[in-house]
């Protein structure tokens, strides 16, 4: 499995994970270790949270630079990453659930 950060911003779209410190988007803190998933990119990235285990709230936090989050190591965000290089791919992304980190 090849382990790199992507080097496009747009490439880290639809990856899962982890805050490497405690995030904050003025409603919500995040401590360090918060799972998210990418859900786009601009000038940084821009994620939505893991649902809560008891409430299913998921909230959302934009502006992140990438040095403050880390691709969980999980075969799906390989092959998503694999399909973000990979411009000659037609067809739906894979789809990188939460579940693969319980």
């Amino acid at each position: 499995m090849e382990k790199k950060t992507p080097e496009r911003l747009w490439d880290w779209t639809g990856l899962v994970v982890r805050s490497r410190y405690g995030l904050s988007n003025g409603l919500v803190r995040f401590p360090a270790g918060t799972y998210f998933r990418v859900v786009s990119t601009e000038e940084f990235l821009n994620l939505n949270s893991k649902p809560c285990d008891c409430c299913h709230v998921s909230a959302g936090i934009f502006g992140v630079p990438t040095n403050s989050v880390e691709i969980i190591d999980v075969k799906e965000n390989w092959d998503r990453l694999r399909w973000n290089e990979d411009e000659s791919v037609e067809g739906d992304p894979p789809f990188v659930s939460f579940s693969v980190i319980n």
